[in-house]
């Protein structure tokens, strides 16, 4: 398993100190854009994509140009049916220059398509399904151990993920999301569903439907967040994405969950002029919408994107029956 040594990562630590994973993980990017050449290149033409801001929520929604994510935008999420790939995820196939760090049962990784000038893909050791009912405990404790510089991301299957065969997160630099300045006036508590330790609430003029759950105890913040899964839906794993941040001054943890209903819109497949390479994961949901294609960036506006969020979110009905299940199973 290709791991950074110590040595080599005091080397690119502020001050040579290694012992917060928030400097650990910026020192791991650091080491990985001198040493290797994709990424290098990668971050390079990060420096030159273009971003405008839309008026569509309160909370403010960006639009991000950046050919980089071309392959993940098109990327299918399966396999076609008797095909089967590489997991791109797995050890042996991750490029021979790409580094980690052991963080308990997983490995940080710089990822190799950058949206953020600082962006980490965290996957896990064993190849298994991604899970957010299965990870939420490391999800937490990622987030917390990051909490000095980084907010946690996942993606799951069917709604952004680009591996959902191979468990894994993302962690962005914080305060790169426009969800994470969302005000107090964005949020609605759901008081029956709140329990000792755990705020439940929904969102209100977002531009699409989403479950904020905060707490400092992780245990109780695991528990709550299984039970809004399997409000979500009875499958073995719903349609969502997550961004958690830890603030260890404040309320501990918060956890923004955006329910799904498709992965992409309609325009995505329009065999017309209509056609937009929009493939929504957990960071155009939590507000920066990324666009491979310049065409779609100039023409993209607060119409066409709230149309995007309403075809792949859950709709009204749906998420106020969501809430009312939420607000039963606190009750009991």
């Amino acid at each position: 398993m290709p791991l950074l040594s110590e040595d080599e990562l005091k080397r690119f630590c502020r001050g040579g100190s290694t012992g917060d994973w928030s400097d650990r993980a910026t020192a791991l990017l650091n080491q990985q854009r001198r040493n290797w050449a994709q990424l290098r290149e990668s971050y390079a033409a990060l420096t030159q994509v273009r971003m405008r801001p839309l008026r569509l929520c309160a909370a403010g929604v960006y639009v991000q140009h950046n050919p980089g994510r071309f392959a993940s935008a098109i990327a299918r999420p399966d396999p076609p049916p008797g095909v089967t790939r590489p997991c791109a995820l797995c050890e042996p196939n991750r490029p021979t220059e790409q580094l980690g760090l052991a963080y308990h049962d997983f490995i940080l990784l710089a990822n190799p398509a950058p949206i953020f000038s600082e962006h980490l893909t965290v996957v896990h050791k064993e190849h298994r399904p991604q899970s957010l009912s299965q990870c939420v405990g490391s999800l937490l404790r990622l987030a917390r151990d990051l909490s000095s510089g980084y907010t946690v991301l996942y993606n799951g299957p069917g709604a952004g993920a680009s591996c959902p065969e191979h468990l894994h997160l993302q962690a962005c630099r914080r305060g790169s999301l426009p969800i994470e300045r969302t005000e107090a006036t964005n949020w609605r508590l759901l008081p029956a569903a709140n329990g000792a330790s755990t705020t439940v609430e929904r969102s209100i003029e977002l531009g699409r439907p989403a479950i904020r759950l905060s707490g400092s105890d992780d245990e109780a913040l695991s528990a709550a967040t299984r039970t809004l899964l399997k409000c979500v839906s009875a499958e073995a794993e719903p349609m969502v994405n997550a961004v958690c941040r830890y603030e260890p001054s404040a309320r501990g943890w918060s956890m923004v969950v955006f329910p799904r209903s498709r992965h992409r819109p309609s325009c995505f497949f329009a065999e017309t002029d209509a056609r937009m390479l929009i493939s929504p994961g957990v960071i155009d949901m939590a507000g920066v919408v990324i666009v491979p294609r310049l065409e779609d960036y100039e023409r993209l506006d607060d119409q066409a994107l709230a149309a995007v969020f309403r075809e792949v979110s859950i709709d009204a009905e749906d998420f106020d029956r969501l809430c009312d299940r939420l607000t039963e199973a606190g009750q009991r």
